[in-house]
């Protein structure tokens, strides 16, 4: 009889877990609270939309804009220009049509119920949490995260009705701060736009007003701040090393995090999509004889990946210098970045976020060679 298993939160994560445990031939079944703009970023790489097009049949509303360059620029206007590595895309599109198309694997059932740590008859003998930042996690592995493991997000992502800008997707590093704004350029007149920050939530507000000016007077990008309130999200972010469990027990059953719920967002841009898809993958690769995840296994699995991909020595010493109080921070850490830049963006290629990759060897699903685009 197939083991079955319990998935909390049915956003990327949790939909990842869902659909490759079910090719393991576990039953799923996924309780998620509603489908959502998630006030995160809203980019993916060039190589998960090529996966999400190619292996999943998922095809993403405003993935075939594509801007042919972008920048990366300090808050005092120094910036560097590259080639496009990334798509534009609504967080409530992704999750819905990951929703639609996994839901058609055979095994996973996705109700949309809102569960909380009392709703005992749901939970399987290993239950996933795919929550992120939430009630839910927090009661559940009790853990409190230092300041300096969590950033504040604040974005608009809407229509502005006038404005004039390039068609050039804009990311900024604070340099007083382990931060970055950014403004995605989409079709028309459809801007994602927003800040974050380690650092205390009035700092961050204070930061997503200042950036409306920084981009008008520095870079070009004409837009005034919207008169709708942008949302503002919690984003756990560990910037050295997986430190936690990834699992807690509690009444009889293993709790076992996946993605935002274990803060596995890259530590310089905050790009969290593709590390929670490949956490997911990690975690059913995880499964022993027995059909268990073996904790252990998966505790290594991640460590391996996110050494590849998120927490790459590079974006270690990057991290590293944007939190100290170091003299002429802002230059050093510009001259950095135009130093290391084609190297992260070379070894993103190679290890793919989302990718899988076990004694040495990368799964991802398709060829990278073969990209058209």
């Amino acid at each position: 009889m197939p083991q079955e298993i319990t998935i909390i939160g049915g956003n990327v994560a949790g939909l990842a877990s869902a659909y490759y445990l079910s090719k393991k031939g576990i039953n799923v079944t996924v309780y998620e609270s509603k489908i959502w703009n998630k006030p995160c970023g809203g980019a993916i790489s060039l190589e998960f939309d090529y996966y999400l097009r190619n292996v999943l049949s998922v095809f993403l509303e405003g993935s075939d804009h594509f801007t042919e360059r972008f920048r990366v620029g300090m808050w005092n206007g120094r910036c560097m220009e590259d080639e496009g590595i990334f798509r534009i895309i609504s967080r409530h599109d992704l999750q819905e049509k990951l929703i639609n198309r996994i839901e058609k694997e055979e095994g996973v059932k996705i109700n949309f119920k809102q569960v909380s740590v009392r709703d005992n008859h749901l939970f399987t003998p290993q239950t996933i949490v795919a929550t992120g930042y939430s009630g839910f996690s927090q009661k559940i592995f009790r853990r409190k995260w230092h300041p300096s493991e969590f950033a504040f997000t604040i974005r608009y992502d809407g229509i502005i009705e006038e404005g004039k800008f390039p068609n050039t997707n804009l990311i900024i590093l604070d340099s007083k701060k382990m931060g970055y704004g950014w403004i995605f350029i989409g079709k028309g007149n459809h801007v994602n736009i927003g800040v974050g920050a380690l650092a205390p939530r009035e700092y961050v507000w204070k930061k997503y007003y200042e950036l409306f000016n920084i981009i008008k007077e520095k870079y070009g990008y004409y837009i005034d701040t919207p008169q709708a309130k942008p949302k503002c999200w919690i984003l756990p972010m560990l910037v050295n090393k997986l430190k936690y469990p990834v699992n807690q027990k509690q009444n009889g059953i293993e709790f076992i995090g996946v993605g935002d719920t274990l803060g596995l967002a890259h530590a310089i841009s905050g790009a969290g999509i593709e590390p929670a898809w490949m956490s997911g993958w990690v975690l059913a690769e995880s499964l022993n004889d027995k059909r268990q995840i073996n904790v252990k296994k998966y505790t290594q699995l991640l460590k391996v990946n996110l050494r590849k991909t998120v927490w790459r020595r590079t974006d270690h010493l990057l991290s590293f210098l944007s939190r100290k109080p170091i003299p002429f921070k802002s230059s050093l850490g510009y001259y950095s970045l135009h130093i290391v830049r084609h190297r992260m963006i070379k070894m993103m290629r190679k290890y793919p976020w989302f990718a899988f990759v076990h004694n040495g060897i990368r799964e991802t699903g398709f060829s990278l060679e073969k990209m058209s685009d």
